[in-house]
């Protein structure tokens, strides 16, 4: 078991429901934010493991929060989608100082499939078709043994029709470490 799968085994899945909250102006400069210990590290630019839990499907993907506030996807050992697309942000609950002060954290990815069979060969067949499945992930932002950056919360799908649905949960952790040793050279 490498060291990212080890970190998930340890999150714990505590959904975070946000009411109201506060957006804090975050400064870059030496990517380190204003709000100066580790755990305001900001997240862009940072590589992360995304698992995804919904329904009885569970897939990693691997992800990237741009500084431009967009979200590039990588690599996934779930659904292959052939287009995706995507945005994230951040908020704050609280004073720094407060017991009860919370790092909030919202994304939302938007992936095209393909389905289907382009030889219609049989006359059932419908043929190939395009679909496009948006999701949001809200959450909380802590620290994993006080150094690594992670995310947990819950998975959203939001209808026209049927509103706002909790549909799975997910983790994210920072990996950016590990692929600085994977691509190091030998």
């Amino acid at each position: 078991m490498n060291a990212v799968a080890i970190l998930f085994s340890v999150l714990v899945v505590a959904p975070t429901q946000v009411t109201a909250f506060s957006t804090v102006p975050m400064s870059t400069t030496g990517g380190v934010d204003t709000l100066t210990n580790s755990f305001q590290q900001t997240l862009s630019g940072i590589h992360f493991q995304l698992e995804e839990l919904e329904d009885a499907e569970t897939s990693t993907s691997e992800v990237m929060l741009n500084d431009d506030l967009t979200v590039s996807l990588g690599e996934t050992d779930g659904p292959r989608y052939i287009a995706s697309e995507g945005s994230w942000t951040e908020s704050y609950i609280g004073e720094e100082h407060e017991e009860n002060f919370q790092r909030c954290f919202t994304m939302k990815l938007t992936r095209t499939f393909v389905f289907g069979d382009e030889n219609q060969s049989h006359n059932t067949n419908i043929g190939e078709f395009q679909y496009s499945v948006e999701r949001t992930y809200t959450g909380e932002v802590f620290l994993v043994g006080g150094a690594v950056l992670a995310m947990n919360g819950e998975i959203l799908d939001i209808d026209r029709i049927f509103g706002e649905r909790r549909v799975g949960f997910f983790n994210m952790i920072d990996t950016t470490e590990e692929r600085k040793v994977i691509n190091a050279p030998v």
